[in-house]
């Protein structure tokens, strides 16, 4: 909820203490204060600051209150999920507190229901044909994740009801299990968007797939195919995200031996017995996910390949200081002014020998969404408004050695980002993470799956795929950063 200026009392004791103590003198009304709030005459500025103190505990009517509006309209489906399920759109934005620059970590929150989705068309089956890696990370993921209620189905043109309990599916995932519907085609636009409609804020969807468009014919015709599927894809996810933009998803790549048919986009099945990726898919709110991750690592699933997660994130405010005598060439101060601080310096002087100017930011990106490795990448870096300064490294605080730690105020940067020049080193700039996807996803791309025979790393089309859900969340988030951090050198 943002608070705004209001002229009338707040519903909640939170709400009338900033009315109190910042609305009214900015409006500058002090006396009629009494007017308006009916307790408040005449009572000493101390006494009444204390007292709205006290007051900040919620009381279980305001509490109470509070969970209906967050529960409000979200509506559970029922054991088929065929109908579209409704979501109440929880976009709200957090009042901004100016005396911090850092954000607090997501809080993992208690997951009502999850349902979990197997695709069940043909090209499955080889992942199932024996008790392979496949089964072993999924009944892991259900068995280490915390959950009220449970349901299953399987999917490919339409909805099934699989198992009622989790320690079915893994044993049920089998050819005659699971063969249910039309299983010689799959609709990938119709699994998500199923999936999607189903996920209410406090459930968590997983969705078990080959992630791969159900496309025929020659390339050309392959190629249009791909265009337009992803097109509906992105549409899906933007459609969503609208309702609720805390939506995350987290794309999990893994391996899995497969014995079976393969069937290509041209020509015939092809018989292998070979590692092929496969893609676990989680959806659901940032606490949701969260409540996952801090439960299982998602590196130990067996087959594991990489991980990315979708979301909104944008602009992050995060803790950072430029710090002293770290990694740094030539000379200069730290602002005395304590507010600028952390992103100003002053008396800056290039380095007499080398010629060159350099300076290193902490900065705390424990909170941020993405994987360790995407945030050592200097790629994924960039420096706006100063085409004068290059990112020279990007390391973690725990690499340090005793005595470089010992050069930090305290332990409360995750990374060190060090910046150089050797041309003016005076002037604004700006710090930025970059918001794109990594590397892994383009490596796994193709669009020939006919020689399939070998090949334990490609899925066909799977740019297309994935770079639609990037489009929506970052269309929907309307920035193309992470973090911000503006910065200040001066003479």
């Amino acid at each position: 909820m943002v608070l705004q200026h209001i002229k009338a009392p707040a519903k909640t004791n939170k709400e009338l203490i900033y009315w109190y103590l910042f609305t009214a003198p900015i409006e500058n009304d002090f006396k009629n204060i009494s007017k308006k709030t009916n307790c408040m005459t005449r009572i000493p500025h101390y006494i009444l600051v204390a007292s709205l103190s006290w007051m900040a505990c919620e009381s279980p009517r305001d509490k109470a209150r509070q969970e209906a509006e967050t529960n409000a309209g979200q509506k559970q489906i029922d054991e088929g999920i065929e109908s579209e399920v409704k979501v109440t759109d929880t976009n709200i934005t957090p009042t901004p507190d100016e005396t911090s620059i850092a954000e607090p970590a997501v809080q993992a929150s208690a997951i009502n229901k999850l349902r979990f989705f197997f695709e069940n068309s043909g090209s499955m089956n080889g992942y199932i044909s024996e008790h392979y890696e496949i089964k072993t990370a999924i009944s892991r993921l259900l068995s280490e994740t915390n959950y009220k209620s449970f349901n299953a189905y399987l999917i490919n043109t339409a909805l099934h009801k699989f198992v009622s309990k989790p320690e079915k599916v893994t044993s049920s995932l089998t050819e005659a299990g699971i063969n249910k519907g039309n299983i010689n085609t799959s609709d990938l636009n119709l699994i998500l968007k199923t999936v999607l409609d189903s996920t209410n804020r406090q459930d968590v969807g997983i969705l078990v797939t080959d992630g791969i468009y159900s496309v025929k014919g020659s390339p050309t015709s392959v190629l249009g195919q791909l265009e337009s599927e992803s097109n509906f894809t992105a549409k899906h996810f933007e459609n969503r995200l609208k309702k609720d933009k805390n939506l995350q998803t987290v794309l999990i790549k893994l391996n899995s031996q497969f014995k079976g048919n393969y069937y290509p986009v041209q020509g015939k099945g092809i018989n292998i017995d070979q590692k092929r990726p496969y893609y676990i898919w989680l959806f659901g709110s940032a606490g949701s996910i969260a409540t996952i991750q801090n439960a299982l690592n998602f590196s130990n699933l067996p087959g594991y390949q990489n991980h990315f997660v979708f979301n909104t994130t944008a602009n992050k405010n995060v803790r950072y200081q430029i710090i002293p005598g770290l990694m740094n060439k030539g000379t200069f101060r730290s602002h005395q002014n304590p507010n600028l601080r952390p992103s100003h310096i002053t008396n800056a002087e290039k380095d007499r020998r080398s010629k060159d100017f350099q300076f290193t930011i902490g900065v705390n990106l424990s909170n941020l969404p993405v994987q360790k490795s995407y945030l050592l990448n200097k790629a994924n870096y960039e420096i706006l408004d100063n085409s004068d300064y290059v990112i020279s490294n990007v390391q973690e605080v725990s690499k340090l050695t005793p005595t470089q730690k010992n050069k930090l105020a305290n332990n409360q940067y995750s990374h060190l980002i060090t910046l150089q020049t050797t041309k003016n080193p005076y002037g604004s700039l700006k710090l930025a993470l970059k918001k794109q996807l990594p590397t892994w996803i383009g490596q796994t791309h193709t669009l020939d799956d006919t020689k399939i025979k070998g090949d334990e790393k490609t899925t066909l089309g799977f740019n297309y795929l994935v770079g639609a859900i990037d489009r929506a969340y970052n269309k929907v988030s309307n920035t193309q950063h992470y973090i911000n951090i503006p910065l200040n050198i001066q003479q």
